[in-house]
């Protein structure tokens, strides 16, 4: 009897790593996908809203989303942009100082910019993007972020927005085989997937 419980225990066990093998590298291709995605640059998202009814949303983390996020607003005049999870400690002026030189001393696009600090996580990045978006009754929102967190971020979003929701991928060093430290790049891919079971079984 314990030999059958053990070897089917151990059936149970094989079966459980080759799903969790199989749907690693499904998400592994999904992101890899993505950072394809992000080579089209603008060709990404299709023509402009003309009107303030288009949202740029943009969740901070990796250094280059930002910077993507100003650079569509640039090349979309009638949007405007919210940068969310920004720390309460930093104002709007400092976001501005980090950026490229022509960026932060443009005046008029930093008008069209809200910050957002009061989200922690991309959940409540969804959260507070929902009150904004209704407060300025927008019809479309791209959505601005890495290639390995657009699934689980989109997943996200759409639960909460009822709005065209449009991705618009910034390609991150876990898809280009340029990093420079693999252990802790692999760590933080590895971790993100472990937050995109976490969703889909509705444990996040």
């Amino acid at each position: 009897m314990i030999l059958k419980t053990i070897k089917f225990l151990a059936i149970v066990g094989a079966l459980t790593a080759l799903f969790i093998a199989q749907d690693f590298v499904r998400f592994t291709l999904a992101c890899r996908a993505y950072g394809k995605r992000a080579e089209l640059g603008l060709a990404q998202l299709p023509a402009p809203i003309e009107s303030e009814k288009e949202a740029l949303v943009v969740i901070t983390g990796d250094r280059n989303r930002i910077r993507k996020g100003l650079e569509l607003l640039h090349s979309r005049p009638n949007a405007w942009l919210l940068i969310s999870g920004v720390s309460k400690k930093t104002s709007l002026a400092e976001v501005a100082a980090l950026q490229a030189e022509e960026m932060s001393e443009n005046k008029k696009l930093w008008e069209r910019v809200i910050i957002d600090t009061n989200a922690t996580s991309t959940v409540e990045n969804a959260e507070e993007t929902v009150k904004v978006l209704k407060s300025k009754h927008a019809r479309r929102m791209v959505l601005i972020t890495s290639d390995y967190h657009m699934e689980r971020a989109l997943r996200i979003f759409k639960n909460g927005l009822n709005v065209e929701i449009v991705p618009f991928v910034v390609r991150s060093e876990l898809t280009t085989g340029s990093v420079a430290h693999w252990p802790s790049a692999v760590a933080k891919f590895f971790w993100e997937y472990l937050k995109w079971v976490a969703l889909r079984f509705d444990i996040y």
